[in-house]
């Protein structure tokens, strides 16, 4: 059945049928986009409400498709797109719907109406979406960005790991559906949607970072958090994990910062500041003091082990800092309050202990950085005779 004669019989089931047909043919004469535009109104309601705004939606992107994009009312389309800009935390959305519609037509009517979207948004791909469509000098930066991504994106294959799959897709799809081409080649293939992506494992973040892209990364991990609908956890931990300065200060900033109940000390030190480049500056390690000596939360105390590890590290390859860090280890593991805390840094001396005796136990070997601190941090090296030298764990048992 035609779409003509589904539309005439108000047949809703074939009337759905040949729409998918002629999204897929992307093509659609002149009396049946008369039709789809008819359907595409808001206003009056032809077929029952259940199937009206579902084939409403479709009807414009099948306009869109065929090339009778000025056959969609633009106020109409535009009021649609400023609604869907603002999408309330944790909602799940699928693809493409009005903003792509508006982005892939690439009309001056359709940009200036994506100008609204821009500014009211509060996710990031429409974000980036409506910007690959601005030419404005404020903008440049990141309708090239993402230009070089989509190139990149779609020219390449999908990651074996398995919980990539499925942000690499749905950004690969989205970067598609970008253009009408991109569009019509996804409805031929027989995806007529997807889900919306996320800042969560987006191959945007690797890519950029690969590309050196560090500020802007930055500046868009901002907006993201600024907006509370998503989290740029992701990006965080990438430019951390590259070492970007900014990134690092802000980690270091906000668990100082952080209130006794925020989770801002297990989340940062766990997920982030643990990738950092080492050696780790004195910035960091400081920090990780501080999360040490200054419990966040009785319940978060895995964090607090990590970080005992972490400036083992540091001290154990003979950081500036390292009579600092030999006597906060000494300090946690003879008086910290938790007991799992206190048990990683009697691990962490007792481990030195052995590797010391098993080096032998002249006193003049290389590894030195944890014997003779008192817990005050006081040195207790050998006297002028040599020797075996202090316990490490003196004062600890």
């Amino acid at each position: 059945m035609t779409l003509t004669e589904a539309y005439n019989n108000k047949d809703e089931l074939n009337f759905g049928k040949a729409l998918r047909q002629l999204a897929m043919a992307g093509e659609a004469t002149l009396a049946e986009a008369k039709i789809l535009q008819a359907v595409a109104r808001i206003d009056g309601p032809i077929f029952s409400e259940y199937h009206q705004g579902n084939f409403s939606m479709a009807c414009k992107k099948v306009l869109a498709l065929s090339g009778y994009g000025t056959f969609l009312n633009t106020s109409e389309i535009k009021g649609e797109a400023l609604k869907q800009s603002r999408v309330p935390p944790f909602k799940h959305c699928t693809l493409p719907n009005t903003i792509l519609i508006l982005v892939a037509i690439n009309s001056p009517e359709m940009r200036k109406c994506l100008v609204g979207v821009w500014e009211a948004t509060n996710r990031w791909w429409i974000r980036l979406a409506c910007e690959y469509r601005f030419s404005n000098a404020e903008n440049t930066e990141t309708s090239k960005i993402v230009a070089e991504f989509r190139s990149w994106i779609l020219n390449s294959s999908c990651p074996s790991i398995q919980n990539q799959i499925h942000a690499w897709n749905n950004w690969r799809n989205l970067m598609q559906c970008l253009t009408l081409e991109g569009m019509r080649a996804m409805m031929r293939s027989g995806k007529m949607m997807f889900d919306a992506p996320s800042p969560s494992q987006s191959p945007l973040i690797n890519w950029a970072i690969e590309q050196n892209h560090h500020r802007w990364l930055f500046d868009q991990m901002q907006w993201i958090d600024a907006g509370g609908t998503e989290s740029g956890r992701d990006i965080r931990n990438g430019l951390v994990a590259c070492g970007y300065e900014p990134a690092v200060k802000q980690c270091c900033e906000q668990i100082i910062q952080a209130d006794f109940e925020a989770h801002a000390h297990n989340d940062i030190i766990t997920s982030a500041l643990q990738l950092h480049p080492k050696p780790l500056p004195e910035l960091v390690l400081q920090v990780l003091v501080h999360a040490i000596k200054y419990p966040c939360h009785p319940s978060h105390y895995k964090h607090r082990c990590l970080a005992l590890n972490l400036i083992w590290e540091a001290a154990m390859t003979g950081h500036p800092m390292t009579q600092e860090l030999k006597a906060l280890i000494r300090e946690t593991a003879h008086s910290d309050q938790d007991g799992d805390v206190k048990a990683e840094a009697r691990r962490l001396l007792e481990t030195y202990l052995l590797v010391k005796v098993n080096a032998g136990t002249d006193g003049k070997g290389s590894h030195t950085a944890l014997v003779g601190t008192r817990c005050d941090g006081s040195d207790d090296s050998e006297g002028e005779g040599g020797g075996t030298g202090s316990d490490p764990l003196r004062g600890v048992r």
